[in-house]
């Protein structure tokens, strides 16, 4: 049996017990024959994706030099296996099976690798840099597909309770229905324009209202380069401290002072702009922070920087949302400890900013 893809059938819905749950005025369903393909659609990449690592390990081994009884043994099982994967594919370093797999398993999967594409403190480099390509250069996905993945994963709220899935996609859904709608977009990127007027080195697109609609948006065209790319470690180092001076002041201040921050922050939505300025795109995802969170989330930050550990965990309990099950004194004993380890252990080779986080 060869290598198959993820493959979009018809959906046969089956209700979720005797009585479908309603919800928004819409019905919930379980889609059972939908998910066992998509499970084994993903198992499928998955071994796949195993045995290609393979694979690529034996192709490096020989031209390293690889050789010996062991060496034949297997470059004969990697020839064999070869024969039952995407030749496309195989031939491929295994960072860049790991990127095609994904985007094979569609958005949900594209969305795990943006976000592992940023973690360059678990990953090597050579995986981040070529994941950092799902950022910007995707293949187009028919919305069909996007919904019925969704539809789908509501089943996960039975599994894992804990880490509520539910209002995870309920949120995710209505980030995304909003990133589309090009109405919303225009009136965030006026906002933003607004907020920063008295800040001209940080640049948001300006709106063409005039050759607009609902479904086109006309912007001002920022020309520029990604933040990640070799061009920004060859500029001058006081142009560079500009650079994060001034990305850290905007991020500073939408969080805490204007309460309205752009919700979909990565290199592929940033720009460095002639003149040293800074540019953000993409404003279709957006967050609010009322005032009394800004208060909470400034006051934690104020208290990890004092090392007031104590106060800290209190901040980060009150934003915290709690149930009957909340073990609100151990989650502040919890905070108090690693935030105390992390001071004492604030090397970044030894303890992260991240484990941190």
């Amino acid at each position: 049996m060869t290598e198959e893809t993820p493959s979009s059938g018809p959906a046969h819905r089956v209700p979720r017990g005797p009585e479908p749950r309603r919800r928004k005025g819409r019905r919930a369903y379980i889609n059972i024959p939908g998910l066992a393909r998509r499970g084994r659609a993903t198992l499928s990449q998955v071994i796949a994706l195993l045995f290609g690592g393979y694979v690529s390990s034996v192709e490096v081994s020989r031209l390293r030099g690889g050789r010996g009884f062991l060496f034949r043994l297997r470059a004969m099982s990697s020839w064999f296996i070869r024969l039952f994967l995407n030749k496309d594919i195989v031939s491929q370093p295994f960072p860049v099976q790991l990127r095609m797999r994904l985007e094979i398993l569609g958005p949900t999967y594209v969305k795990l690798g943006q976000i592992l594409s940023l973690r360059q403190d678990i990953l090597p480099e050579v995986v981040t840099s070529e994941l950092r390509d799902l950022l910007s250069d995707l293949p187009p996905v028919a919305y069909e597909k996007i919904h019925a993945i969704v539809e789908a994963e509501r089943f996960l709220q039975v599994i894992i309770p804990r880490y509520q899935p539910r209002r995870v996609i309920d949120e995710f859904c209505e980030y995304t229905l909003r990133e589309v709608e090009m109405r919303l977009e225009a009136e965030n990127a006026e906002t933003f324009n607004d907020n920063f007027s008295d800040m001209p080195d940080v640049v948001f697109p300006r709106i063409y209202r005039e050759f607009s609609a609902n479904n086109v948006l006309c912007m001002e065209f920022l020309d520029g380069d990604r933040p990640d790319v070799e061009a920004v470690a060859l500029m001058p180092l006081d142009e560079r401290q500009r650079l994060i001076d001034l990305g850290a002041e905007a991020i500073i201040r939408m969080l805490y002072q204007d309460g309205f921050f752009h919700a979909d922050l990565h290199p592929a939505n940033l720009l460095v702009l002639p003149e040293v300025k800074v540019g953000f795109l993409d404003l279709g995802m957006v967050g609010h922070f009322d005032p009394e969170l800004r208060h909470n989330l400034l006051e934690l930050f104020y208290a990890m920087v004092m090392e007031d550990f104590e106060g800290a965990a209190r901040h980060l309990a009150a934003v915290s949302q709690t149930d009957a099950r909340s073990d609100v004194p151990g989650f502040r004993s919890a905070v108090k400890e690693v935030a105390r380890r992390w001071r004492r252990q604030a090397r970044f080779e030894d303890f992260s900013l991240a484990l941190l986080i």
